[in-house]
């Protein structure tokens, strides 16, 4: 009887020792690891993060692998990018910045409303410039919104208008109005804020 016990006690513990590293195993085994593994939506806030920074750095981050490439894509990583206002013209006038252009019209779709106010007020087409505003508009922007009104209501045809009192109204029944005015005057004067440089020609300038 004693002789027997001892087998029994180590077969007890052979037993437990088999099995606690295979359970620990199975639960590595499907533990994710590493930045690749973050989820789509943690990717596209750290794309559209980047975004707002650099666009050079936006490049950067999609090549470092496939999860930040895709993220790239998102809508609302091109409507967080910081585009300075001379690269938007010289990338718009320029014939050796194709990828530039391709890059502002992707902006454009998605709803960027920097590039939009830049079509608009220094783009030298206020048709092109409305259509644009109209496109950040429709994904929703209440600056955007804000803006459009603002430019109807200086039109001359009643149509026009009383188009942008009505969106000026809606706005105000929402009370996103006061945000809206702090957000253009941002965007204006971000992307006026180069042109403080030139010299005035003369007291009337």
């Amino acid at each position: 009887m004693h002789g027997t016990q001892p087998m029994g006690y180590h077969h007890t513990r052979h037993r437990v020792t088999i099995k606690t590293p295979r359970s620990i195993q199975r639960e590595e085994m499907y533990r994710p690891t590493g930045p690749a593994n973050l989820p789509h939506d943690v990717w596209t806030l750290i794309a559209g993060r980047t975004a707002a920074q650099s666009v050079r750095d936006l490049c950067s981050l999609r090549m470092s692998c496939t999860a930040a490439r895709n993220a790239g894509e998102e809508d609302f990583v091109y409507r967080c990018a910081n585009i300075p206002i001379w690269d938007q013209r010289w990338w718009s006038v320029s014939p050796m910045h194709q990828p530039g252009r391709n890059f502002l019209a992707r902006c454009r779709q998605s709803g960027h409303l920097e590039s939009a106010v830049s079509d608009l007020f220094l783009g030298g087409c206020h048709f092109a410039g409305m259509e644009t505003m109209h496109v950040v508009t429709a994904q929703g922007h209440s600056a955007a919104r804000y803006t459009l009104a603002m430019m109807l209501m200086l039109r001359d045809d009643v149509e026009s208008k009383n188009k942008g009192l009505q969106t000026f109204r809606g706005l105000e029944a929402v009370g996103a109005l006061t945000n809206c005015k702090l957000v253009f005057r941002g965007v204006v004067q971000g992307t006026w804020r180069h042109l403080r440089h030139l010299p005035m020609l003369n007291a009337e300038n």
